[in-house]
């Protein structure tokens, strides 16, 4: 599967794959080569209860740490987390622009709850959201003698050639600009430096929605499709006390925005359909804020806002 994915997009081929948590765990070899080799690579992950089989036709969000380091060493990767349909077709079409620009694998992440209910919504399609096809430094001819499939650029993103337009060289290997093999220490740090560059400018871009007053008293965190229970949440309680609601729909890398709002909340609660509150632990990994306060559900079903709005005592 998703060997057959690089390889489509290795000969030019925007490709998918598509896969629950379980299947993505015997995908991360392949995974840590779509980083390695710098090959555009979407992949949907489905969360359902771990470890392992779990309850497979039940829902839960227990995959979010382990995507940030899925695959041996270290690589950047793009993790997307939709909330609802419109969110999820915005962000698959988003997820392909963003792996040729960047030259790398995005994971967009969602669950039993979000890929099996019932939604109304309104006809989607890429004019109503604006979205146009980026294809990056994907070059539309030869490019001239001399070319290096992974040159070091200004931006650390390397012009893009097909398999017939050059003669170059790909393979899994620590690699020079050519792409050949190597083993000097200072050439890795070159291309390993190369690889994580690249992805500082996509830190400054939006990666959170926040709901209502960005001065409330009180903040609702949550990520991927717990969005629905909160947004309804988030408007039954303003009502009666100063609160708002921040969406994490693109979690890794962590958006520079993010920081700041959690920065100025008085009080932060997070809420999450695991045992661990794992987007809790990324945000104190990038911050430094510890988030107390938890509301966490991992019995195999989703949210009711109803839960929420008593686990707050109002």
């Amino acid at each position: 599967g998703i060997n057959s994915a690089i390889g489509a997009s290795f000969a030019g081929r925007r490709s998918l794959v598509a896969t629950s948590g379980g299947g993505f765990s015997l995908m991360a070899e392949g995974f840590a080569m779509a980083g390695a080799t710098e090959t555009p690579l979407v992949v949907i992950e489905g969360m359902r209860t771990g470890p392992s089989t779990g309850m497979a036709t039940w829902t839960s969000q227990e995959d979010l740490l382990f995507l940030t380091r899925a695959g041996n060493g270290e690589f950047p990767r793009i993790i997307l987390t939709p909330g609802d349909p419109e969110e999820a077709y915005r962000l698959i079409f988003t997820a392909f622009n963003l792996a040729d620009i960047y030259q790398l694998p995005v994971i967009v992440v969602t669950d039993k709850h979000l890929s099996e209910s019932a939604f109304s919504i309104k006809k989607l399609d890429k004019e109503a959201f604006s979205l146009e096809i980026n294809r990056g430094k994907l070059l539309s001819q030869s490019p001239p003698e001399g070319y290096q499939r992974y040159q070091l650029t200004k931006d650390s993103i390397s012009p893009r050639a097909l398999p017939g337009q050059a003669v170059f060289l790909t393979n899994s290997y620590v690699h020079d600009e050519a792409g050949f093999s190597v083993e000097n220490g200072q050439k890795r740090l070159t291309m390993k430096e190369k690889l994580f560059n690249k992805i500082i400018p996509l830190k400054d871009e939006m990666g959170t929605k926040l709901y209502g007053d960005p001065e409330a008293e009180l903040t609702l965190v949550g990520w991927g499709s717990t969005k629905q229970a909160l947004i309804l949440a988030w408007k039954n309680l303003a009502n009666q006390k100063s609160v708002n609601f921040l969406h994490f729909f693109r979690p890794w890398p962590f958006p520079n925005e993010a920081r700041e709002i959690l920065a100025k909340s008085k009080k932060i609660v997070i809420v999450e359909n695991n045992s661990t509150g794992q987007l809790a632990s990324l945000i104190t990994q990038e911050t430094g804020l510890e988030i107390n306060r938890k509301i966490l559900k991992d019995d195999g079903r989703p949210f009711f806002t109803g839960e929420i709005e008593k686990q707050l005592n109002f």
